[in-house]
This record gives structure tokens, C-alpha cells and sequence, in this order.
């Protein structure tokens, strides 16, 4: 029949009227339910939003009702304190203070820090003294237990590395401060001496130049003041060159007579002219010019010399020509 859902193996699938009525009602169930949670979810998102809005403003109207409040309170306190402060000087106002105490920055001389002057107050007002602090002594043990905890290194005597680079730093590689008292004062006590041969061969050797005679190089100034004539600066000489130099006696410095002195300086061109004399009555060469055009600068001493002679001479028969 068919109406039949019965069907051999085999044969095609035929959908009936009611199952397909079925499948349309189902469809349409699952359609609702789909909308009515999406309008749920809305509804819920809403909701939740509304509650955050409502609760963002309450908290909005609780920070302005708790500063409206402290703005208050703050008022009243500064009343207050005008309230005192006005009645204190209302108070000064009636009489001088009972403390005298000289204003320093009153215009007036002898005025009181209160605005009276000091023959209003009274004799009590001169013999008060201010208050001094009471001042608590504390011992040793509460003040170490108010102070923090210092963590020391965990070495147990305190012993200076000399190979070190840092200063004061210990053998256990921790510098002194990083050790404890006890471990300070047990290196003080166990201290030993060293004599000096153990004390250069712990040390770090320097190393020194190979010159045995420290002679500073004069003369040139492109190198540093100091440098030996073999190119080393002193601090880089051993103290048996230093010594070597100081038992020549030389110093660092040489000493050499004039005529070698001479002969190590530049010597200086001279002018041809064997005697100098003063060019007179021409005003428009300078002052000096010898007869010969050339300076008295650029004259030798022999020329001076001569020219000075002959001055001399003409000098002294002038003077003699006058005498007779």
C-alpha cells in the first residue's frame, strides 16, 4: 500500500506524508528554540550591562560623597586651627607673652617674637628657659636590635690578598666590609710579621727598563718632561738607575762649560761693519741704527766693543780741548 513504511531490501527509500510532516515540525521546533536563546542572550548581555552601569554610578556617587566628605572635614579642621591660633593672638593682644624671646627680623629693636616690646613682660618672662628635649640613652644591644641585620660572607678570618688588584679585598675574594667583626678581629689578633724578602715575593713584580743610567733628554720637546735619553720615562727605571745617577752626580742634568756651550748653540750672523756708531741727526731711522744701516742688535760684541773705545776716546779729547 501506499501508505505503508514497510520496504524490502533493496528497494528505494520513500519518504511518506506524515514523516515528512514530522521532519518540517522538528525543523521548525529547532528554529525556535534557536531564536529564543539568541533572545535570551541579548536580553542577558543587556541586563548585565544595565547592572555594570549601575554599579559604575554608585561608585561614582560613593568617590564624590567620600571627597564632598573629606572636603568637610578638612574645613572644619582649618576652623578649627584658625579658631586657636586667632585666640592666641587675641590673647597676645590683651598682654606680652610669658617667654621672651627677642625678634631678630622685627623692625623695632628689643621686640619680642609675641609683638611686645621687652619692658612689657614680666621678670618670670626673663628666667623661663625653653624646654630642652629629654634625650633617652640607649644602650648597645637595643640599638643593634632597632638596626637592620647587616649579612656578612660566610669567611671566618679576614686576610688582605697583596696580588690583588682592589684594595682591601680579602684572600676569600669578598671585600672587608662584606666580613664580619669577628672575622676582623681575628685577623688583628692572629697578625703576623713578614719580613721583607716574603713581603717582595708575594708582591707583583714591576717591570723595569733595561737602562742602567737615568739621564733626562733635554732639548727635544716632543717628548714628555722626564724621558731618559734611552726613551723610557723615569717611573720605569729600576732604583739602581736612579741611583747610578745620582752617584755621577749628574742628576739628570750635565754640566759643560762656556766654550762647549757655544759650541752647541746656534750660532749667530753678525753684521760685516767692525765698528759701531750711532747714526745722528737722521730722524727717520730708528733709534741705535749704526752708520752702516744695521742695528745695534746685529752688531758683535768686538764691533760694540771698538765702537765703544773710539767713543770713549773722541770723548775724552773733546774734554781735554774744553780744559785747555
Amino acid at each position: 500500500m501506499g501508505c505503508s513504511a514497510s520496504k524490502k531490501a533493496g528497494d528505494d527509500v520513500v519518504e511518506t506524508g506524515d514523516v515528512k510532516i514530522n521532519r518540517i515540525n522538528d525543523s521548525n521546533k529547532t528554529e525556535a528554540a534557536a531564536k529564543a536563546r539568541a533572545e535570551a542572550d541579548v536580553k542577558a548581555k543587556a541586563q548585565a550591562e544595565a547592572e555594570a552601569e549601575a554599579k559604575a554610578q554608585a561608585e561614582v556617587k560613593a568617590k564624590a560623597e567620600a571627597e564632598a566628605l573629606a572636603e568637610a572635614s578638612a574645613k572644619k579642621v582649618q576652623a578649627i586651627v584658625r579658631g586657636n591660633a586667632d585666640r592666641v593672638k587675641v590673647e597676645l593682644m590683651k598682654h606680652a607673652c610669658g617667654h621672651y624671646r627677642l625678634n631678630t627680623q622685627a623692625d623695632t629693636f628689643g621686640e619680642c617674637m609675641c609683638g611686645w616690646p621687652k619692658g612689657a613682660h614680666s621678670a618670670e618672662a626673663f628666667s623661663k628657659k625653653a624646654a630642652k628635649p629629654e634625650v633617652k640613652k640607649v644602650g648597645s644591644v637595643e640599638l643593634r636590635e632597632k638596626m637592620t641585620r647587616k649579612e656578612y660572607c660566610r669567611c671566618e678570618r679576614y686576610a688582605v690578598n697583596l696580588a690583588s688588584a682592589n684594595f682591601g679585598e680579602c684572600q676569600c675574594g669578598e671585600p672587608k666590609a662584606r666580613h664580619s667583626p669577628e672575622a676582623l678581629a681575628s685577623e688583628a689578633a692572629k697578625a703576623t710579621r713578614v719580613d721583607s724578602e716574603e713581603a717582595r715575593a708575594k708582591m707583583v713584580q714591576k717591570e723595569y727598563a733595561e737602562c742602567t743610567n737615568y739621564q733626562v733628554m733635554m732639548g727635544d720637546n716632543s717628548v714628555a718632561f722626564g724621558t731618559c735619553v734611552c726613551g723610557r720615562p723615569r717611573a720605569e727605571h729600576s732604583e739602581a738607575a736612579l741611583q747610578a745617577t745620582n752617584v755621577s752626580g749628574k742628576m739628570g742634568t750635565t754640566r759643560m762649560d762656556s766654550g762647549e756651550m757655544r759650541a752647541k748653540m746656534v750660532q749667530k750672523e753678525y753684521a760685516e761693519c767692525t765698528e759701531y756708531q750711532v747714526l745722528m741727526g737722521d730722524n727717520s731711522v730708528a733709534f741705535g741704527t749704526c752708520v752702516c744701516g744695521r742695528p745695534r742688535a746685529e752688531h758683535s760684541e768686538a764691533a760694540l766693543q771698538a765702537g765703544a773705545e773710539k767713543a770713549g776716546k773722541a770723548k775724552r779729547q773733546e774734554s781735554g780741548e774744553v780744559l785747555l
